[in-house]
């Protein structure tokens, strides 16, 4: 799970990207340990920056952290893309989008995301 995460991570083919990222999904699609899908749902985030769903990569930043109970300051790519979320979408944009993902199923908006 954590390989395909990095692979997903590090390739610069966004079609490669998803596939990495949709490996480390199936992985914890039915996992009960909060630090690896919370993870995954980070890297799922990333990809929906890369595909410029900004709002769709704030919900599943709020989903991370809903998983965990709170946000995941340990990975360092969670304030990045924050940082990227929040500058498209405003601070309220964000904290709408974020407060969604934490009260919706990680499962969906992961698939949704994958979907394209």
């Amino acid at each position: 799970m954590a390989a395909r995460d990095l692979l997903g991570y590090l390739t610069g083919d966004l079609a490669e990207a998803r596939e990495h990222r949709a490996a480390a999904f199936r992985a914890v699609s039915e996992s009960v340990y909060a630090p690896q899908v919370s993870r995954v749902l980070v890297g799922l985030a990333d990809l929906a920056l890369r595909y410029e769903r900004y709002a769709q990569a704030a919900r599943l930043l709020g989903a991370a952290a809903g998983v965990l109970g709170l946000p995941d300051r340990a990975q360092p790519d969670v304030a990045r893309i924050e940082d990227a979320v929040r500058r498209r979408l405003g601070d309220e944009g964000f904290a709408e989008a974020a407060r969604e993902g934490a009260a919706a199923d990680w499962r969906e908006l992961a698939e949704v995301t994958l979907a394209g």
